[in-house]
């Protein structure tokens, strides 16, 4: 067998080291700098314009230098160039997507809207989640829509004081409404239920369950093997 020495002599080829790392480099060099930082937020509405400015999302750079006077121009000028780049995403969940795709930290400015957004998600799963426990599976479209579409309902549930089971019997309400306001203070009474231990929450939410049955013709009877409620 050549000589290792001789082989590298005679070819002109080194052999590499045992120890050489750069064999297990990545094939490609990392997008950004490795003290990016990117900021996700979702854009107000322009006022200048009547157009909806929250629809999507933007992955912006957090300056990595100081701005400083251009002499010539007179304007404020920087040199990095990652304060140039902004884009542009569908959804959150999209721009996060992203940011793990290309190694980024994150941080994530949540606006009114997007909490209102989050909280809707975690009302609809919890109303999911209650009607399946109660046996009304099969209303879990028309609860979504009348919790989504009767505002009129969520003024009433702000106002009203009745007990569940007055609610149900109310004329000047319709079904949706009456869904709406019962779905919604079942929530509100779910969140407290979540932070601490309330008797009188957990007996209203009970008395709610009641009349979602009254309401939906079951006559206030549970059903004998209920699934477990889903967390929201």
């Amino acid at each position: 067998m050549e000589n290792p020495a001789t082989h590298a002599f005679r070819t002109g080829v080194r052999p590499a080291a045992a120890n050489d790392n750069r064999r297990h480099a990545p094939l490609t060099k990392p997008a950004f700098p490795a003290d990016a930082v990117a900021h996700i937020h979702r854009p107000c509405r322009s006022a200048m314009s009547s157009a909806p400015g929250g629809a999507r999302w933007r992955l912006e750079f957090e300056p990595r230098s100081a701005p400083f006077l251009d002499p010539l121009m007179g304007w404020t000028g920087g040199s990095d160039p990652l304060r140039q780049l902004a884009l542009s995403f569908p959804t959150l969940d999209a721009a996060l997507a992203y940011a793990k795709r290309q190694g980024l930290r994150t941080i994530v400015h949540h606006d009114a809207q997007s909490r209102r957004d989050q909280r809707d998600i975690a009302k609809r799963a919890f109303s999911d989640g209650t009607l399946r426990h109660l046996g009304l599976g099969r209303l879990e479209k028309s609860y979504g829509e009348a919790m989504a579409q009767a505002s009129r309902g969520e003024e009433a549930q702000r106002q009203l004081s009745d007990a569940p089971m007055d609610v149900v019997l109310r004329s000047d309400l319709s079904v949706n409404e009456k869904r709406s306001i019962l779905m919604n203070w079942a929530f509100d009474l779910h969140l407290i239920l979540q932070r601490q231990s309330d008797y009188a929450a957990a007996s209203r939410l009970s008395e709610i369950e009641e009349a979602v049955l009254k309401l939906e013709g079951s006559g206030g009877a549970r059903p004998v093997a209920a699934a477990p409620r889903e967390a929201a």
